[in-house]
């Protein structure tokens, strides 16, 4: 199970940071036009402004970065992986408030089942380690 989390947690990692990237240039780039085109309509509501998608794309690429490290670590140190996993997950959650419409908020609701998963995976694993190791008897 701690190979099947490393493995879905660098996919989920990877799909943060792809969504950041693009997140992050497409919001600076239609910003840019915005200005140049003289566009001041701004979004309330349920729409995404340019502005949200930037700073969500930012986000994006700092959560990616943690999610690699929680990963990462996910064979040597379950518990840590666990937090790191589990605050990925709430930061991923915390993205798509932030992104709610664009096209790159479809890559932050995949991280968001796929850190789910990884963090299931791993309480699974470390329950099943403990019920079959027996209890410790110092020699």
């Amino acid at each position: 199970m701690r190979v099947t989390a490393l493995i879905l947690g660098l996919i989920g990692a990877t799909l943060l940071l792809i969504g950041g990237c693009t997140g992050t240039v497409f919001g600076l780039t239609a910003g840019a036009f915005e200005e140049t085109v003289g566009f001041n309509d701004s979004a309330e509501g349920v729409i995404s402004s340019s502005d949200d998608v930037e700073n969500a794309g930012l986000l994006a690429m700092l959560v990616a970065v943690l999610s690699y490290i929680g990963a990462g670590i996910a064979m040597v140190a379950s518990r840590s992986s666990i937090a790191i996993l589990s605050t990925s997950f709430l930061l991923s959650i915390w993205l798509v408030v932030i992104d709610t419409t664009s096209l790159f908020a479809a890559f932050y609701y995949g991280a968001i089942v796929i850190f789910g998963v990884c963090v299931v995976l791993l309480i699974l694993d470390r329950k099943r380690s403990r019920a079959t190791a027996g209890p410790y008897v110092p020699t």
